[in-house]
């Protein structure tokens, strides 16, 4: 995957060649009787691309043939959904779980932790799996915490930010916090 639309593409041999590209490869790379062949290609529509290479090597033999196969997407992730509880009763562990949409697939997830204030409890990191847990908090009772995060694409576009309900830390004797028994 790749985010931008101006890209290089590249043809590696391990026999001298001069290498086309293309459509019954008409456009030839710009290196001849080389081993690295590459040159800029501009202006790509968003969408999966396929150019067929043939490389002619230069003492002979069988022409080698192959695909240079890539995908164009410069659309960042969208509709992040965050699933953090509504509170917690330690004041050491938070977690949450992510997911958002994207046509080409989640890479990732960065995310960070802050307070009402916006102080950052923790900077950003990153979740590649949609999954986050953070230990060894210090966390106050009685304030609220929230998850800022953002999605990152195949391509590495990251969506925008989206911040959580947040979640509320309780001390353990809090009712919320005590075990409830059946009457």
């Amino acid at each position: 995957y790749v985010s931008g639309k101006n890209i290089s593409i590249r043809v590696n041999t391990n026999r001298r060649a001069t290498c086309y590209y293309g459509d019954n490869y008409l456009n030839q790379f710009p290196q001849s009787n080389s081993l690295e062949h590459f040159m800029g290609v501009a202006d790509l529509q968003e969408k999966q691309h396929t150019i067929p290479a043939k490389c002619v090597y230069s003492l002979g033999g069988m022409d080698g043939f192959s695909e240079i196969r890539f995908t164009i997407d410069s659309t960042p992730p969208s509709n992040v959904t965050i699933d953090a509880t509504l509170f917690t009763c330690s004041r050491r562990i938070l977690s949450a779980t992510f997911d958002a949409k994207d046509t080409n697939g989640i890479s990732g997830y960065k995310y960070r932790i802050v307070d009402l204030a916006n102080t950052i409890i923790v900077d950003w990191d990153i979740s590649s799996g949609g999954k986050a847990v953070e230990n060894g908090l210090s966390l106050s009772t009685n304030k609220v915490y929230y998850w800022i995060v953002r999605a990152m694409d195949n391509a590495v576009n990251i969506g925008e930010e989206t911040k959580s309900s947040g979640t509320t830390v309780y001390d353990a004797n809090n009712t919320n916090c005590k075990e409830k028994l059946p009457p």
